[in-house]
């Protein structure tokens, strides 16, 4: 995860989708999440 991005925007992007507006954060949540699975079937 960290050669795409950074630990720390998937927290942020997460904080923000928990605390405000979680229609408007849903979809990066989602992509940060598709792709953290998808890289790691790739890692296995």
């Amino acid at each position: 995860m960290n050669f795409l991005f950074q630990k720390k925007i998937a927290q942020d992007f997460y904080r923000k989708f928990e605390t405000k507006n979680r229609d408007w954060h849903s979809h990066p949540v989602g992509v940060l999440l598709t792709l953290t699975l998808k890289m790691q079937q790739i890692n296995e």
